[in-house]
């Protein structure tokens, strides 16, 4: 940093400090000319002192001796408001007015003196910083927004997750069932006694009679519970005969229903008294030639095609009588 003290009329001193450039002189014209793209000043008495940087200045005529001193010259921002303020005390109080609490005295002491007093340049600048500030805040509200709806399907995604779960669980409890189907006479049912894990959690449980022939109302029976080994499944709902020769028969039917297919199901209806006889399968064939008829008509039954129909789907052959 070089300095360079130049003497004008009136005893007024210019005390420049630049950074080492080239500075041009003619004697000729005793108009002080300079080019600046920033500096800064202080007023001190009758001298002042201009700060220069990337400075290109010419045609300076010097009236005076010129002295050039080494060294540093040191004027803190707070000198530098503080002239300032002085300065340009009727500009920063008609600033405050305009901007309000959104810049402080400070800041604007420090933009007037780094503007030489230029209010227009200063107020463009004033108004980009707070565009600047502004499309910031944006930028974090559409952030914080995008955060929130995030926040808010994450939760409702957690929302759906418990319900699909607790619909799962709902139906699992739905297809789980207490009991055993076995040959023979089955009844669902619910289970009434308190203490009973399936009265509990109204799970229906199953209960098997065999081979055998039964009478019951549905809504006032009296079957032990495969579950507690109460007599407390009092409300029947369906009825399946597994393996078996059977009839079912309920009050108001003309007659009764009569089948020997594998499984079979047949819901019962609140209110109605029903008859229900089970027997074993058995070959009811009188000779070869019945017992060939009978072996047709069996592989010609619906869920006898559908059977052989899946079983092929794995490859699986049926073997098939002879001439069928």
């Amino acid at each position: 940093m070089e300095t360079l003290e130049v003497k004008k009329k009136d005893n007024l001193y210019f005390h420049f400090f630049y950074d080492k450039k080239k500075v041009t002189t003619s004697e000729s014209i005793d108009v002080l000319h300079i080019h600046l793209q920033r500096y800064s000043y202080s007023l001190n008495s009758n001298h002042i002192y201009l700060f220069i940087w990337n400075v290109d200045m010419y045609n300076c005529s010097l009236i005076d001796k010129v002295k050039c001193n080494g060294g540093m010259q040191n004027i803190s921002n707070h000198e530098i408001a503080k002239e300032g303020d002085k300065k340009y005390a009727k500009e920063i109080k008609t600033l405050i007015r305009l901007f309000g609490d959104s810049v402080n005295k400070e800041e604007l002491q420090q933009k007037i003196v780094y503007y030489n007093g230029n209010i227009e340049m200063m107020i463009k600048d004033l108004v980009q910083q707070f565009v600047e500030k502004e499309s910031k805040l944006e930028t974090e509200s559409k952030t914080n927004e995008l955060e929130n709806t995030e926040q808010k399907q994450n939760q409702e995604k957690t929302v759906n997750e418990i319900n699909d779960n607790s619909k799962n669980i709902q139906k699992e409890m739905e297809k789980t069932e207490i009991g055993e189907i076995k040959p023979g006479i089955n009844l669902q049912g619910y289970c009434i006694n308190q203490t009973c894990l399936a009265a509990k959690v109204k799970l229906p449980v199953w209960v098997n009679i065999g081979f055998d022939n039964i009478t019951f109302v549905s809504d006032n029976a009296s079957f032990s519970c495969p579950d507690c080994k109460k007599s407390t499944v009092t409300s029947i709902i369906k009825a399946m005969f597994y393996n078996a020769e059977h009839s079912i028969y309920a009050s108001g039917d003309p007659m009764p229903v009569n089948d020997n297919n594998y499984q079979c199901s047949y819901a019962i209806k609140p209110g109605l008294s029903y008859e229900l006889k089970a027997n074993k399968i058995r070959q009811h064939a009188k000779n070869i030639e019945d017992l060939r008829e009978r072996s047709e008509r069996a592989m010609n039954d619906v869920e006898i095609r559908n059977l052989v129909t899946e079983l092929q789907k794995y490859e699986i052959t049926v073997v098939k009588p002879p001439n069928y």
